[in-house]
């Protein structure tokens, strides 16, 4: 029934506005894929770590579903700037784009930070929780490291958003895969101890996963800075300025969004603390 809807809407648009569907489906379908591949590193860990250990799984789940939180407000957070760079990319005024861009760094980047700090606090907490006492030595480094990482994703969120105001959205899409593809070799190096590699378990999948966070804003970086396309905008950076205004523009608009998709994890994150109180098979479980 839905696919013959669906069917049939798809003819509709291709009838009246076909340039209008090309565009959408062209710009659209990276950000998609994008968007299930940010999910996807937590995916592969909590995979890749319960083929070592349960009580390893239930650890990793749980805070895996604690730093969901943190991450889907710095991602809403970073949203902030598609508005503006996307809009501004319509006049064409490149000046004020790097400027946007450059704010949003900032703003991104220290918004990241109290993150890490909020996080931090869940780390000292963690063994008031009410969690099984025996995963409490394997959730914290667990969280450190990916504590750790969390700027990279800030840093990395606002090149994303810059790429996807401009249209160029398979960018995005491609680091993504090739940190999602860094993340599953490393898991399979430091997890179980391949090639050489010391068996690490679920401090190997931190690892794998925080280094590949590295990899994708270092990608960000490279195709900023040897990408054509981008020579307008590098040609402008030393003559765009950081403006404040812009950053409290951002700051306005990038924390509605965040904590809007902070609140839809937060009822997971809930339910990984209520069922950890029923200890560690039933947290491994979920």
């Amino acid at each position: 029934m839905w696919e013959i809807v669906a069917n049939f809407a798809r003819k509709i648009m291709r009838y009246f506005y076909p340039k209008e569907y090309k565009a959408l489906t062209r710009l659209g379908l990276p950000i998609m894929i994008g968007q299930v591949g940010l999910t996807f590193q937590n995916f592969a860990d909590n995979v890749m770590v319960g083929q070592h250990s349960t009580a390893e799984l239930a650890a990793a789940g749980f805070v895996n579903g604690l730093f969901l939180l943190a991450f889907l407000l710095t991602l809403g957070y970073s949203l902030g700037s598609v508005s503006q760079i996307g809009s501004l990319y319509s006049q064409g005024k490149n000046l004020r784009i790097v400027e946007m861009l450059k704010g949003s760094i900032v703003v991104d980047l220290l918004q990241g930070l109290l993150m890490c700090v909020a996080l931090v606090g869940v780390y000292f907490l963690l063994p008031y929780m009410g969690q099984p006492e025996e995963l409490i030595p394997l959730m914290q480094p667990y969280l450190v490291i990916q504590i750790l990482s969390l700027p990279f994703m800030a840093l990395s969120g606002a090149f994303k958003q810059f790429t996807d105001s401009i249209n160029d959205t398979s960018v995005a899409m491609l680091i993504m895969l090739i940190g999602n593809v860094w993340n599953v070799v490393g898991n399979y190096l430091l997890i179980y101890g391949h090639c050489g590699f010391p068996e690490m378990g679920i401090e190997g999948a931190a690892w794998a996963t925080a280094s590949s966070r590295v990899v994708i804003l270092l990608l960000y970086v490279l195709v900023f800075v040897a990408r054509p396309k981008y020579n307008k905008y590098r040609a402008l950076w030393s003559e765009a300025c950081t403006r404040v205004k812009d950053m409290k523009l951002l700051n306005r608009l990038g924390w509605p969004i965040g904590i809007q998709m902070g609140l839809e994890a937060a009822s997971f994150t809930l339910v990984a603390v209520f069922l950890g109180w029923m200890g560690t098979n039933v947290l491994a479980a979920n």
